[in-house]
């Protein structure tokens, strides 16, 4: 399995790849506040690395020429969206420089326990929570670290021998939906939460054309591309509750799978299925 590296010395290690930790191009103009912060400084290099990789996943769609016919974004995107692949690529290089922006501040918390800053927006199977509006942060939650209970710990997104093998060999990474399971699928579907990829960050929270939760996995992203996914909170105003096909190309867990499975080369012996 192998990952594109357009933009840094070196980049994704998922799956046994040996490769060089991401370079310092990426400016990370988001902060870790040790009070707000209160974990062991290899997590806080574990922070850095980890949205230095989600930067390189948006950048493997931004870099990538999309054309209509390409897979992921056919599986993942709407008809009408994909017929534009520049909107596409554009939106995914704004991704991508989320936090090479210095007058776009982000703030990186991370509660470990009650009274810590945004305790409240951590629920028990929450891996991450962002505020998008106001003061922008975003949450890492303790099982983002630790894990919870039920709740399967994530990978690091630099795996090395962590693969699991599957059927006649192969790994489970050959799955796109296994792709949620890293930290940095976490952090790029938290970051298209801020409206900055969407040039809406100055408009109201009910105009913002940033990415909802209208689904979550790989199942559910393909029914809301086909029109058939059912959001009795999001989608109430909609007819039988149902989100029309274009909300895809705003849905946080949808725009992260383009990203995880553009960002592996496309070829039939290496590419996540997406079935």
């Amino acid at each position: 399995m192998h990952f594109y590296s357009h933009v840094t010395p070196g980049i994704l290690l998922l799956c046994g790849l040996s490769h060089a930790l991401p370079g310092t191009l990426f400016k990370r103009t988001f902060t870790i506040d040790d009070d707000k912060c209160p974990r062991s400084q290899s997590d806080k290099d574990l922070i850095k690395t980890e949205f230095g990789i989600a930067q390189d996943m948006a950048q493997a769609v931004a870099a990538s020429g999309l054309t209509s016919s390409n897979k992921w974004a056919k599986y993942f995107f709407d008809d009408e969206t994909i017929k534009d692949p520049k909107a596409i690529t554009s939106y995914y290089g704004k991704l991508r420089d989320v936090y090479d922006d210095p007058s776009y501040k982000v703030a990186i918390t991370c509660p470990t326990k009650k009274g810590d800053a945004d305790w409240d927006v951590c629920g028990p199977g929450d891996w991450a929570s962002t505020q998008s509006f106001g003061n922008r942060r975003i949450a890492l939650c303790p099982i983002f670290f630790d894990g919870y209970k039920n709740y399967e710990k994530q990978d690091s997104s630099i795996v090395a021998s962590n693969c699991k093998k599957g059927a006649k060999g192969e790994t489970n990474w050959k799955i796109i939906e296994q792709f949620k399971g890293i930290k940095a699928f976490t952090i790029l579907h938290e970051s298209s939460h801020l409206a900055y990829a969407t040039d809406s960050d100055n408009l109201p929270p009910s105009e913002s054309k940033r990415a909802s939760d209208y689904s979550y996995d790989r199942s559910s992203c393909k029914k809301l591309r086909d029109g058939k996914h059912v959001n009795i909170d999001l989608c109430k105003s909609y007819d039988k509750k149902i989100c029309p096909a274009e909300k895809s190309f705003r849905n946080a867990d949808s725009i992260a799978f383009v990203a995880a499975g553009e960002a592996v080369l496309t070829d039939s012996k290496t590419s996540p299925r997406p079935d």
